[in-house]
């Protein structure tokens, strides 16, 4: 009767909640941070007043969603197989963001940083500053 149990092919994963600390220890070991894929989810503006440093941080904003959703739905933005970091200022629309990745894109493996990167400066590295 455990056989229908078993069966984890069509389980839609969980999203994982991330706290800042961990985060942190993933964007500060070199060896280990190029194996995620690190999305912030804020607006452009936002970014100007605080941001990660780094180059490898990939902006989509959640406002222009529409725009960017189909292509990571077809694989043409982000890589699905990948584990997957999902911040934005408190932690509420890294959410959204990273629900559609396990929901909707077929993400495997997927990091919601909980507290966003509010807390990050808070605990982590207030040299970035908050707003």
């Amino acid at each position: 009767s455990s056989r229908y149990m078993s069966s984890s092919s069509n389980t839609v994963p969980e999203v994982v909640r991330l706290n800042v600390v961990d985060f942190s220890a993933i964007l500060t070991n070199e060896d280990l941070r190029p194996t995620y894929q690190i999305i912030d989810v804020r607006e452009p503006n936002e970014l100007e007043v605080v941001s990660l440093r780094g180059n490898d941080i990939i902006n989509l904003p959640l406002s222009t969603a529409n725009e960017w959703s189909g292509k990571v739905i077809d694989g043409s933005t982000l890589d699905s197989n990948k584990p997957t970091v999902c911040l934005c200022h408190h932690g509420m629309r890294s959410l959204r963001v990273a629900n559609f990745l396990v929901g909707n894109a077929g993400f495997k493996e997927v990091y919601n940083v909980e507290g966003g990167i509010h807390q990050y400066a808070v605990k982590v590295d207030p040299s970035i500053g908050t707003y």
